[in-house]
C-alpha cells in the first residue's frame, strides 16, 4: 500500500477515536497523533501540499458560510483590539527569544524566528535568508504549532471546563438533505477555485483567506453557503494528518537539546492567550474562546477548524488571525533586524 494511503487511513482511524474519546480537538489531535506514528514506523513520508490545500480551502468554507453583513460590522468593531493583541503577541515572542537565546547561547536570530509567532513555512523561509539556523527553527516551529493543537484545548477542558460541540452540529444548514448537498458541492466549488488563485498569489495563508473571501462573498449574496459535518471532519482529519506526517525522529532528536526553551516558549504562549483574551472578554464582550483562539499564535486554518468545534465565532478569529500572519511576516524581518544588527 502506498504511504499516503497508509498515513490517511492511520489519520482517519486516529481522527475516529479521537471524537469517540471525546478529546479536545480530537478529530485534528487524533489525526496529528496517528499520523505521525505511521509516517515514522510504517510508511514513511510527508504528505504531499494538495493535502495542506484541501484542508485549508474547507477550512476557508467553513469560515466564510458563517459570514453576515452584521459580521463584518463586528470586525470593524474590534480592529483596534485585534491591533493591540497582535502587537502584544509579537512583544512576548521577542521576549521569549531572549530568554531561549540567553538559556541556550544560541544567536539572537535563530531565537527570534525560533519564538516567532507566525507560520512554519514563512519564518523557516525568512530564516534561511537572514542567517538563521533553519532546522532549529522549523523544529521549534512545528514544538509551538502541535503544542498548541494537541495540549490548548486539553488545558483549557481542564481548567475552564470548555466542552467541544458534537461534530454533527457543526455547519449544518436548514433544508433538506439533497438540498445542502448540492448547495455544499457548490461552496466548495467556489471555495477551491478562490483558494486556488490564493495559493499562486503569494499572500501569506492566501489559501485560506481567498476561500474565506469567495466564500463569504457568496454567502452575503445568497445565504446559500454550506458545509457539511462530513466536510468538517475531513479538513480536520487532513491537517492533522499533514502536520503529523511532517513530524520526524530526526526532527525529534534536535529537540532534545531544546526541551526547556521549548517548554517556556509553549507556557508562555498559553499564558500570553489566555491573559488577553480575559481583556478582550471584559473589554469588547467576547464570549472566551472567541477571544481565546483570536490570539492563539497557531496555523491560520488549524487555529479555525479546532474553533468550530467549540462553537467560537469564526469570522472574529480569523480576522485577528489574519491580522498577526500580515503583521508577522511585514513586521518581524524588521524587528529582527534592528535587535541583531544584521
Amino acid at each position: 500500500m502506498p504511504a499516503i494511503a497508509v498515513i490517511l487511513l492511520a489519520a482517519t482511524m486516529g481522527s475516529y477515536l479521537g471524537i469517540k474519546l471525546k478529546m479536545p480537538a480530537g478529530a485534528m489531535v487524533g489525526a496529528l497523533l496517528a499520523a505521525a506514528v505511521a509516517s515514522n514506523f510504517f510508511a514513511a513520508g510527508i504528505l504531499p501540499g494538495g493535502i495542506r490545500f484541501l484542508a485549508q480551502a474547507v477550512a476557508g468554507l467553513a469560515i466564510g458560510a458563517k459570514i453576515k453583513k452584521s459580521d463584518i460590522i463586528e470586525l470593524r468593531r474590534i480592529f483596534w483590539a485585534a491591533a493591540m493583541a497582535v502587537g502584544i503577541m509579537l512583544g512576548v515572542g521577542v521576549l521569549i527569544a531572549i530568554a531561549i537565546s540567553s538559556l541556550t547561547g544560541q544567536d539572537l536570530t535563530t531565537s527570534l524566528f525560533s519564538s516567532a509567532p507566525g507560520g512554519i513555512v514563512d519564518m523557516s523561509l525568512m530564516s534561511s535568508s537572514m542567517g538563521a539556523e533553519v532546522t532549529i527553527v522549523s523544529v521549534m516551529q512545528l514544538v509551538r504549532l502541535t503544542s498548541i493543537i494537541v495540549f490548548f484545548p486539553l488545558l483549557h477542558k481542564k481548567l475552564f471546563r470548555y466542552e467541544p460541540e458534537s461534530v454533527e452540529r457543526i455547519g449544518r444548514k436548514k433544508g433538506n438533505r439533497e438540498q445542502n448537498r448540492v448547495r455544499a458541492a457548490v461552496s466548495f466549488g467556489i471555495a477551491a477555485l478562490f483558494g486556488m488563485i490564493g495559493n499562486i498569489s503569494g499572500v501569506p495563508a492566501g489559501t485560506l483567506i481567498f476561500a474565506m473571501a469567495g466564500t463569504a462573498l457568496y454567502n452575503v449574496l445568497s445565504s446559500r453557503a454550506t458545509v457539511t459535518p462530513v466536510m468538517a471532519f475531513s479538513a480536520k482529519m487532513l491537517a492533522g494528518a499533514y502536520i503529523g506526517s511532517s513530524i520526524t525522529v530526526a526532527a525529534l532528536i534536535t529537540l532534545k537539546s531544546f526541551v526547556v526553551p521549548a517548554l517556556i516558549m509553549v507556557a508562555a504562549y498559553f499564558v500570553m492567550s489566555s491573559l488577553i483574551a480575559l481583556w478582550l472578554k471584559r473589554k469588547f464582550g467576547l464570549e472566551f474562546m472567541t477571544a481565546f483562539f483570536s490570539c492563539t499564535p497557531g496555523g491560520m486554518s488549524d487555529i479555525s477548524l479546532i474553533a468550530m468545534d467549540y462553537g467560537a465565532n469564526l469570522p472574529v478569529i480569523t480576522a485577528v488571525q489574519m491580522f498577526r500572519v500580515v503583521s508577522v511576516v511585514v513586521l518581524y524581518p524588521v524587528i529582527i533586524k534592528l535587535l541583531s544588527g544584521i
